[in-house]
């Protein structure tokens, strides 16, 4: 029987003479994630696949010849699957919703993505314009990663080529330019191109498509903070050009400065994004200042920042902290044996902005004391000065120290937080495709010689294993070629922002 869904129970329930249990959330409805069966059942065709045309028939009809969906096609018992000879572009015509679900409802989750593209999907899934296209193409690429079956890129790849040819086309009018679904495709191709990179260069592409929805912002005015998908798009283009900054060590472009000043009054500012947004802007400040032009007032530049950090921190509501779980609840393989538990991926994500943020304010507090910046008696040693307690060698050596404690607990609250992005359950690999944000942090540990070679041990044991459970070598690889070249790190960031 169907429930009518009417305020406050319905009718089934009223006439049974039972409480009515409540509604389901239509938007949890739109998608199921059987990407693992399907996928299995997709390779077992491949396998058995011939080379010979499709007719129309092995397709779109069920053995009764009623009409079906490609996804209720392939959902059929795995023996039907094997029975059918495949070609590889029906193959594809198959695992195209397979994809799109694999990527909705699994691989966006911690993500912006996540806030309002499933939504934006369906209102015209069967559009044909750059969004569409980005979508299956980012979809077919995420899936290729999934299924460890390149056939799936090269799909992928089709795709953004026609996604990069509509938008192209989009961007030359002016109407089209401005629309939200033009700014969700240059996103999405940003996004694509984050996906594919293969490491150890600097990211050109996703560069390139990053300052191309920077001018759209531009271009697009005051009136682009009229909905909510727009405040999305505007704050998903404003944190990934912050984030680039602080990883390439640039300044934050004065243009992006000026449009976040001007549109947070149209914004919530209690959004995460916003609220660690000036405070990634500065920090970027200080390490491209503390690269072209070091000086010792840098290093309180960075100790006022950091002190900044811990006040935001303290001042996060309950539904944005996390939570040490207990004993019996952690791994045994878990860092000091402690393992944090978030909310959701997305807390964990800003927790992970936060903690990379001091990681970086105090690794250039203590790589700046140790190198004598700011000495009221370089050419001496402390020793031999013989200063008094009020000496400002003094209150530096503290300070250096404390920023040792500061890195200290900071790597701990990184490899802390690893267990929570473990699977629920383990027929999908042990980490989920969220845990892709954990690589950036992990290989920050490496960097400096602050932290313990027990740290450092660990960090790079669980970026061997996120390479292999996600399909993406190139997460290890970085730790490998570190110090080979400028670009070998320019691209971490990707992995927080994909």
């Amino acid at each position: 029987m169907q429930c009518d869904r009417i305020q406050s129970g319905c009718t089934q329930c009223s006439r049974q003479k039972i409480t009515c249990p409540g509604y389901r959330d239509s938007s949890q409805l739109r998608f199921r994630d059987e990407t693992g069966v399907i996928a299995h059942k997709v390779q077992i065709a491949k396998k058995k696949r011939s080379y010979l045309p499709a007719t129309p028939s092995a397709i779109t009809s069920s053995p009764s010849g009623s009409e079906t969906s490609p996804l209720a096609a392939v959902s059929e018992s795995q023996d039907d699957v094997e029975d059918i000879p495949l070609s590889p572009l029906c193959l594809d015509i198959l695992a195209e919703p397979t994809a799109i679900t694999y990527f909705m409802t699994s691989f966006i989750i911690a993500s912006p993505f996540e806030e309002y593209l499933p939504d934006l999907y369906q209102t015209d899934p069967l559009a044909n314009d750059a969004v569409s296209s980005a979508i299956r193409a980012t979809s077919f690429a995420t899936f290729a990663l999934r299924v460890r079956d390149a056939s799936y890129m090269k799909t992928a790849r089709s795709n953004y080529a026609i996604a990069l040819a509509q938008t192209n086309a989009a961007l030359e009018s002016p109407q089209a330019a401005v629309l939200d679904r033009t700014l969700a495709a240059i996103l999405l191709l940003g996004l694509f191109e984050a996906i594919i990179f293969s490491g150890r260069q600097s990211p050109e592409s996703w560069t390139a498509h990053t300052l191309g929805a920077l001018e759209l912002l531009r271009i697009r005015g005051k009136q682009q903070f009229q909905s909510k998908l727009a405040q999305h798009l505007f704050i998903q283009t404003i944190t990934n050009i912050r984030t680039s900054c602080i990883q390439r060590l640039v300044p934050v472009p004065a243009e992006c400065l000026k449009l976040h000043n001007e549109a947070m009054q149209f914004l919530d500012p209690d959004d995460p994004a916003l609220r660690i947004g000036p405070i990634i802007d500065r920090a970027a400040s200080i390490r491209a200042q503390a690269k072209e032009h070091p000086v010792p007032e840098l290093i309180y530049q960075a100790r006022d920042l950091d002190q900044e950090v811990v006040a935001l921190m303290d001042s996060l509501e309950p539904e944005m902290r996390y939570k040490i779980q207990p004993k019996e609840e952690t791994p045994a393989w878990a860092y000091l044996g402690l393992s944090y538990h978030y909310p959701s991926h997305r807390v964990a994500k800003f927790w992970s902005a936060i903690r990379m943020v001091r990681m970086f304010v105090n690794e250039l507090i203590w790589r700046g004391i140790a190198l004598g910046f700011g000495q009221p008696h370089p050419n001496t040693s402390r020793d031999e000065a013989q200063c008094d307690t009020l000496c400002k060698c003094s209150y530096l050596e503290n300070l250096k120290q404390l920023a040792v404690g500061n890195m200290t607990e900071v790597a701990t609250g990184v490899l802390a937080s690893v267990p929570d992005f473990l699977e629920p359950t383990g027929n999908r690999g042990k980490f989920c495709p969220s845990a892709r944000t954990l690589i950036w942090p992990l290989n920050i540990l490496l960097t400096s010689p602050v932290y313990s070679g027990l740290t450092r041990k660990y960090a790079i044991f669980m970026l061997n294993e996120l390479a292999r459970d996600l399909n993406l070598p190139q997460a290890v690889n970085a730790a490998a070629f570190r110090g080979e070249s400028e670009d070998a790190e320019d691209w971490l960031h990707l992995y927080h922002l994909a």
